[in-house]
């Protein structure tokens, strides 16, 4: 359990050393984006308990108490089950995590709850403001020139490959697809960087946004509505500008973790009001 920078290993915990050592330092991606040079300082927010003020209504405060004990549940899949719905939920969960935080005795609840609110912290504080819809492109668009089934005057993104889990994935799209219009504008072939112009417009729509999307599939164009994902941070790492945000809420969630959350709860802050 981590205190003060001090690991408390609990009896017959040796089995989830390896995991706590990687786990303590909450992600990889957090190692990734400090080892990349910042362009130009990132003024956050200010850092304040915000967080534990979230309103939250009695039935999924109630959910979120049972996720908790099923954190220490003796199956893996119970366990990552319920750690998921958590980040899914998010800070309306944060009051309860930290009680729960501080009071057990179980180191893997402990790791499971410090990964959690990472990845919570993260979503409500950068992912959640940017879409993604999980695909990788090839470098030429195809015009009507190369391939008739195209509109004259009309471009194409051709999928090279589709990104796991993502919401491409999720809408039955495949890789050789040709994207051929967003939410009803076509793909024109006059627009410089056009794929930068393509995620630019699903980057601002957010996650949970349907997009309606007219792809080329051999010589079938079907409509295909996707609902977008958060961005991953590996890739929110690879874009210059957003590496700077990801860095900056990093570092923002430190000195937020030590100073709310790894302090003892008060009475105020640990737990939520529910609405009338």
């Amino acid at each position: 359990m981590m205190r003060d920078n001090v690991v408390i290993v609990s009896p017959n915990s040796s089995q989830h050393l390896a995991w706590m050592l990687a786990i303590l330092v909450l992600s990889p991606a957090m190692l990734y984006a400090q080892a990349q040079p910042a362009t130009k300082p990132y003024e956050p927010a200010p850092i304040t308990d915000e967080e534990f003020h979230v309103p939250i209504d009695s039935e999924t405060k109630q959910l979120v108490a049972k996720l908790i004990k099923q954190l220490a549940a003796i199956t893996y899949q119970n366990r990552e089950k319920a750690a998921y719905h958590l980040i899914g939920i998010g800070t309306p969960a944060f009051p309860q995590l930290r009680t729960a935080y501080h009071e057990t005795e179980e180191l893997e609840v402990s790791l499971q709850i410090e990964r959690i609110i990472y990845e919570g912290y993260l979503n409500a504080h950068l992912r959640n403001k940017y879409g993604f819809l999980g695909i990788e492109r090839d470098a030429q668009f195809p015009t009507h020139k190369e391939n008739s089934h195209i509109p004259e005057g009309q471009a194409g993104i051709r999928i090279r490959a589709i990104v796991p889990d993502g919401g491409a994935q999720r809408a039955g799209m495949v890789k050789g697809d040709i994207i051929l219009s967003l939410d009803n504008e076509p793909m024109n072939q006059n627009i410089s960087q056009l794929f930068q112009h393509f995620a630019q417009i699903i980057k601002s729509k957010g996650p949970g946004a349907e997009v309606t999307l007219k792809v080329l599939r051999g010589t079938q164009t079907l409509d295909i509505k996707a609902v977008l994902g958060r961005m991953p941070l590996d890739r929110i790492n690879s874009i210059p500008g957003m590496r700077e945000k990801l860095q900056g809420t990093i570092d923002r969630f430190s000195i937020w973790w030590v100073t709310y959350f790894r302090a003892a709860p008060t009475t105020n802050a640990s737990s939520n009001e529910v609405p009338d």
